[in-house]
């Protein structure tokens, strides 16, 4: 199911570039964030995050070779999860006070 957001995009040919993006990538992304925060829900946000992202760097990634849009969008729900944890992390800490 293609997320809301990606489905209001005015701009037709963005949308379908999104969309196609979207059904390319979304399998290995929510994999990749997975793999780091080891909680489905949180990857699947994380994969929504990243869409919300690259959403506002259509111009850009339009650009790119296709061979190199599923690395692209890979790298970016690595640094995602990452922060994302890196936060999750933080706020244990935080309710242990555990100093970092």
């Amino acid at each position: 199911m293609i997320p809301i957001f990606i489905l209001a995009i005015e701009d037709d040919a963005d949308r379908i570039f999104m969309i196609n993006l979207y059904e390319q990538c979304r399998k290995a992304m929510y994999y990749q964030a997975l793999d780091i925060l080891h909680d489905h829900g949180e990857a699947e946000d994380t994969v929504h995050d990243v869409l919300v992202k690259l959403m506002d760097r259509i111009p850009m990634l339009k650009t790119i070779p296709e061979s190199q849009l599923l690395p692209y969008a890979l790298t970016a729900a690595k640094t995602t999860a990452i922060d994302r944890w890196r936060s999750r992390s933080t706020r244990w800490c935080k309710r242990l006070h555990i100093r970092l």
